[in-house]
């Protein structure tokens, strides 16, 4: 495993954890909104007061539908619907969006929690793609709704900054009003933005995660072998020694052989059969024997079509030895030197097709000809 994954895995669990009770706490913010914007709520029983003048404002401002509301205080909110904010429709579309993409978080926000694990560390990535994804979009949502509710609190900040104080004393209604309004959406502005605390933590975690897909990348590559084929067994799985396959090709010489010895070394008594150490010495020096004589067979092969370009009789089964044949296995026979053939020497000049390849070659060609 590589070395942040102990991060990682607490990490996802307070991701998921934070996103499943957000999605929650927004979904249920929605949903009320947009019962809201449809009069569903009945305000009898309240009254117009310094204590309710700020909710009945934010009301009127953000979620009052074009219905006619049972209960509302009569208050006259002209000197707020002159100004330029936010309209409550704009309001509604924003919370059927928040609704549906919350929905999906808390989705992703589960799956997360439990796939996200050392076990399913292959398919990891698609559910941190998916929750960086509806994080990212709600993040996003969440600023472009707070900068709008900025610029309601800036244009009202400068109404309440065009009011004497003089004219606070024993004033009317609209002068509470535009306070009242100020007041609502500074605080709306802080909801959008989750406290500006958790909308940091989102963003954080976003980059977080996607920085980790990486090197979940990266591990899934390695742990497969996918980035040399040669050492990946049939099943998809690591070969734990390097295979020899790939150099010789007498393979299934070699396996025939080196499983029959294998069978054999088993079938043996544990008082007969070889250490381990003096097993893979044997299983070495074996296969170097093997070989070896494949390899003398080549050099037999080699001599034979020498002879038939001379117009000799092919010589008949000999073995090489040190470069010499030998007519039969005893060791008295007559050593003889092959024939030496004249071969011409090889022309490793470039060839030149044009007057371009005629200059210098380059330093790395140069330092690269030593080898």
């Amino acid at each position: 495993m590589y070395k942040s994954y102990g991060l990682l895995r607490p990490l996802v669990c307070f991701a998921g954890i934070i996103g499943i009770l957000q999605s929650l706490i927004w979904i249920a913010m929605s949903i009320l909104a947009i019962l809201a914007y449809f009069c569903v709520f009945n305000f009898r029983g309240m009254i117009a007061s310094l204590g309710t003048l700020t909710e009945l404002t934010l009301f009127h401002m953000y979620f009052h539908g074009p219905c006619s509301q049972s209960g509302m205080p009569n208050i006259d909110f002209n000197s707020i619907n002159r100004l330029n904010l936010i309209k409550p429709l704009q309001i509604h579309i924003c919370m059927w969006v928040y609704c549906g993409i919350s929905t999906l978080w808390l989705i992703s926000s589960i799956t997360l929690l439990t796939s996200v694990r050392y076990v399913k560390l292959r398919n990891a990535n698609y559910f941190l793609f998916v929750w960086i994804f509806l994080t990212a979009s709600l993040s996003i949502l969440d600023l472009g709704l707070g900068v709008a509710f900025g610029l309601d609190y800036d244009t009202l900040r400068h109404e309440t900054h065009s009011i004497p104080v003089d004219e606070m004393v024993g004033t009317s209604q609209p002068q509470y009003l535009i306070v009242a309004a100020k007041t609502a959406a500074g605080v709306m502005m802080s909801v959008a933005l989750r406290g500006y605390t958790i909308w940091l933590i989102n963003i954080v975690l976003c980059i977080y995660f996607f920085t980790q897909t990486f090197k979940i990348s990266d591990y899934n590559r390695i742990k497969a072998a996918i980035s040399n084929p040669t050492f990946v067994s049939p099943d998809g799985t690591m070969r734990k020694k390097i295979p020899h396959q790939n150099t010789s090709p007498y393979t299934e010489k070699d396996d025939q052989w080196l499983s029959s010895l294998q069978n054999y070394s088993y079938q043996m008594s544990p008082v007969d059969r070889p250490t381990k150490d003096a097993y893979r010495q044997n299983q070495a020096a074996a296969l170097f024997e093997e070989r070896k004589r494949h390899y003398e067979a080549q050099q037999l092969n080699y001599l034979r079509y020498i002879d038939k370009l001379n117009g000799r009789k092919p010589r008949g089964n000999s073995t090489v030895n040190n470069g010499h044949v030998m007519n039969g296995q005893a060791s008295t026979t007559k050593k003889r030197q092959p024939r030496e053939i004249h071969l011409p020497e090889p022309d490793y000049s470039p060839n030149i097709h044009d007057s371009f390849e005629t200059r210098p070659p380059l330093r790395s060609a140069l330092r690269s000809s030593r080898y």
